[in-house]
């Protein structure tokens, strides 16, 4: 097994005369050679888009149904440019999602995708270019439109696939030749055939006897029709049993908690039109995070690339792609030898986009406050407002002063009481309480920590960077700047204490050198975890678990099940709420709706029940591989 790594290298991509990428890694070419670039265009248009008879099926999709097409090498994104003009085209479509899933392991550079798009003149792929994701390995959710989203997953496609939760309508075979690349086409077809709804298509330029074979064993229905320019024929398979299109469910959610991850979730799911009811006890929304107006959004790296670190390096992508973050950068100063070595190894594992060493004399003119140590700067970090979050809760049912007193199962879904004793009935919960218990996530024996900040009045000038050491000082927000925070576990204790607004401010001022004394504090406290990582996931039965993880101690474990129809949890974010919650909560909604996505088994809910049971799953036995290195 390869070791884990925080970016992939491009594709090297040589470009012939022809205007056509050449792979030397494969000896291959990505379409046929042709002095006319659009001919790449009807190449793939008829290979792909017309063999699968895209035009004639989305023209029977009503309001609300949704459609998956999975793809085998991403490349250029041509199949997926030329499946969004022709998405875009149907009327039927402007109420329905098309779900678009890709695999690629060796992701094209920009600057070769931005040459292509010149070349071609196309308008679909500068959309793509303007999301286009950096190349961390691992699934990347990218919203086109409203009603398009990119699910490109980076990676060893034989490794991610069989991991992958979708149901497919449309196959696309576009990897290299089968002759050049045979990993990827060996071993795949009877997981494409799992995860294929009856009636579903397939399509490949391939004719190749065993590729045949190996499809028609697997559950296709396989024909050769006539290929496209040089190419005679090409490939054009069905899944047994008749296609019927997916409408997406309408179930009400209702969500209890409406702190950072149920405000996202929230967000997510009003956005696919899903209606929401958000329930807290307290007056206002976020909780804690309302009376802060800085949170700071930043990955969380290794010295040596984990998995979770890896989720760090995702979650923080996915939020600088779709929330108003505030990019002022950050310096973390490393007044220790140990933290040094630390960054010049993160800095061999990274790009200078991302992270890179500066010395104190360079710090200080990026922040203009005097800096002592050397820095590593993250150029792209930055700083969350909670409040503006709000403004985007439309189509949500907002219930403050709402105090919850019961759940109850119920065939159809759930009942939430409250203390006025009236029942609410929902299809869907989420339990986004934070630190607030739960007996429904008791056995997660989540840990609450108090945290107090401080907001400075402008007394004196506030750093253009946000400054992390001890202490984190944030840029001046409407003549305001915070100083956060402390981290006290296992106190719920949401009182003003002096001797932390001391602490703080002895901090800042063996930091940098500066003594304020016109403050405000703020406290709050988060919910934690045991290893430090949110858990995002259905709630388990826990007496089953607790059965399952008797019956299979010491082992490996087979997939757990034993989940409670209908309830999730969003919960033990810690102090990096604003920076995990975008990225998980779309992955929960996902869960809930069915949508394609890649299960995270670091942010599970049976995790620790399996840690203590001795239980290995295959992502605890690549952690431990990766620490031993």
């Amino acid at each position: 097994m390869s070791e884990p790594r925080y970016f992939l290298p491009y594709a090297d991509i040589s470009w012939q005369k022809s205007n056509t990428p050449y792979s030397p890694v494969f000896d291959d070419i990505y379409w046929s050679r042709n002095e006319n670039p659009n001919s790449s265009l009807a190449e793939k248009q008829h290979v792909f888009i017309n063999a699968s008879h895209l035009s004639e099926r989305w023209a029977q999709l009503t309001p609300r149904d949704e459609f998956t097409i999975l793809e085998l090498g991403f490349g250029f994104g041509l199949n997926f440019s030329l499946a969004c003009q022709l998405w875009q085209s149907i009327s039927n479509c402007d109420q329905s999602i098309l779900h678009y899933v890709a695999f690629e392991q060796y992701p094209v550079s920009p600057e070769d995708l931005t040459r292509m798009s010149n070349s071609l003149g196309y308008q679909i792929l500068d959309r793509l270019i303007t999301a286009y994701p950096r190349p961390i390995p691992g699934p990347h959710y990218i919203w086109i439109s409203d009603n398009i989203c990119l699910t490109l997953i980076l990676g060893d496609a034989v490794q991610a696939l069989p991991t992958l939760s979708a149901e497919i309508d449309a196959i696309f075979l576009d990897g290299f030749s089968p002759d050049r690349n045979d990993q990827l086409w060996s071993g795949l077809f009877p997981t494409l055939s799992d995860l294929a709804r009856p009636g579903a298509t397939l399509a490949t330029y391939s004719v190749a006897g065993q590729v045949r074979r190996d499809l028609s064993s697997s559950g296709f229905i396989i024909n050769k029709i006539t290929g496209y320019g040089e190419k005679a024929e090409m490939l054009q398979g069905r899944k047994v049993g008749s296609w019927l299109a997916r409408s997406r469910p309408n179930d009400k959610t209702s969500i209890i908690g409406a702190g950072l991850s149920g405000i996202h979730t929230a967000i997510a799911l009003s956005k696919r039109g899903i209606d929401v009811d958000l329930h807290d006890a307290s007056d206002k929304p976020l909780g804690a995070a309302s009376r802060l107006k800085q949170l700071a959004v930043s990955p969380q790296l290794a010295a040596v690339p984990e998995k979770t670190s890896l989720i760090s390096l995702l979650a923080f992508e996915f939020l600088i792609r779709n929330t108003d973050y505030h990019q002022s950068g950050k310096l973390q100063l490393l007044s220790e030898s140990r933290e040094l070595q630390k960054a010049k190894k993160l800095t061999d594992l990274c790009p200078d986009h991302l992270l890179h060493l500066v010395s104190a004399d360079d710090a200080t003119r990026l922040s203009g406050i005097t800096v002592k140590d050397p820095c590593l700067h993250f150029p792209t970090a930055g700083w969350l407002d909670p409040s503006q979050l709000i403004t985007h809760l439309n189509r949500v049912d907002v219930n403050l002063n709402s105090s919850i007193n019961s759940i109850e199962k119920h065939d159809s879904g759930w009942l939430i009481g409250q203390d006025n004793h009236k029942k609410t009935s929902t299809r869907n919960l989420v339990l986004a309480t934070g630190a607030v218990p739960s007996p429904y996530l008791a056995p997660l024996q989540l840990v609450p920590a108090r945290g107090q900040s401080l907001r400075t009045t402008g007394e004196v000038p506030s750093p253009r960077v946000i400054l992390s050491g001890n202490v984190t000082w944030f840029p001046s927000n409407s003549q305001e700047s915070t100083l956060s925070a402390t981290f006290i576990r296992e106190d719920s204790g949401e009182d003003i204490r002096n001797e932390e607004t001391k602490l703080l401010l002895t901090l800042l001022k063996d930091m940098t050198g500066i003594n304020i004394r016109r403050v405000e504090s703020a406290t709050g406290v988060r919910s934690t975890t045991r290893d430090r990582m949110p858990v995002v996931d259905k709630v388990p039965d826990w007496g089953e678990l607790a059965d399952y993880c008797q019956l299979n101690k010491r082992t490996r474990a087979e997939h757990f099940d034993g989940n409670q129809p209908g309830l999730y949890c969003a919960t033990g974010f810690g102090s990096h709420g604003a920076t995990y919650a975008p990225l998980c909560t779309e992955y929960l909604v996902r869960m809930i709706l069915k949508e394609p996505h890649i299960p995270i088994p670091e942010l599970a809910a049976t995790r620790f029940a399996f840690r203590d049971a001795g239980i290995k799953s295959q992502s605890n036995q690549d952690s431990r591989q990766t620490r031993e290195r």
